[in-house]
């Protein structure tokens, strides 16, 4: 938004403005000028930047940017687009640095909720040998406003932010649809908190509902929240996702 004023300012004779743009590079004076990014932040979609299509945004720009996801030649992600559980396989195998044969005894087709579950605790068994920061020293502190190291996205009250689900696992209303050769990863993911209820939930409240869906077809942009999240469990608790990346 700054640039894009600076460079505005030198176009009509702003002196200063123009001095200051003149550091830019080409790609970028362009982008302001046109208004089109795509070459400063390629990872930007046509169908995920505004609306309701925009709420996994972040995490969808993300796996794209560490190349673990993609949009297609129109430059669009399509959020709403059934997964595959060979596509869910492949980015997380990329993302996690985990072998695909470790998963490839999965059922091809399109990825339900209860496979996507199985999946994401395989993964975890392979790379946790201890619990994240995020389940243990992150979760449950409770730091008031004007605390040090006080974080208004976090729930100050007296339990702190809770990261393991707030449904127990026999609040749940439909396990008994989950296939019994998968019921017990599913179980253990969900405790785990690697997959929760997607029912009731609100951006900025604390609350889960009482339904796993375990039958549900999983879309392109939850695939992308799973992923992401699995992939910020492995960093350190206040690590910028900006900076870092697939090595």
């Amino acid at each position: 938004m700054i640039v894009t004023e600076l460079v505005a300012k030198g176009a009509t004779g702003d002196s200063t403005a123009a001095s200051i743009t003149a550091y830019l590079k080409g790609n970028v004076k362009h982008a302001a000028l046109t208004g089109n990014w795509d070459k400063v932040f390629p990872e930007i979609t046509n169908d995920t930047t505004t609306g309701e299509a925009a709420y996994y945004r972040n995490q969808i720009e993300k796996l794209i940017q560490l190349g673990v996801m993609g949009k297609d030649r129109q430059g669009n992600f399509k959020p709403d687009t059934e997964m595959t559980v060979a596509e869910f396989t492949r980015s997380i195998s990329k993302l996690m640095k985990v072998e695909r044969s470790d998963l490839a005894y999965y059922p091809k087709g399109k990825l339900s909720r209860e496979t996507m579950g199985a999946i994401l605790y395989d993964v975890y068994q392979v790379k946790f040998a201890n619990k994240p920061k995020y389940m243990t020293d992150y979760n449950g502190t409770a730091v008031v406003p004007g605390d040090p190291g006080y974080d208004f996205n976090l729930d100050p009250g007296a339990r702190g932010a809770m990261y393991y689900p707030l449904v127990s696992w026999q609040q749940l209303v439909d396990t008994a649809d989950i296939s019994p050769f998968l019921i017990s990863k599913v179980k253990s993911a969900y405790e785990l908190g690697l997959i929760r209820s997607e029912v009731g939930i609100a951006r900025g409240q604390m609350v889960n509902g009482t339904e796993l869906e375990p039958k549900a077809i999983v879309t392109r942009e939850k695939a992308a929240k799973a992923l992401y999240f699995m992939w910020v469990l492995e960093h350190e608790v206040n690590a910028e996702n900006h900076v870092s990346s697939l090595k």
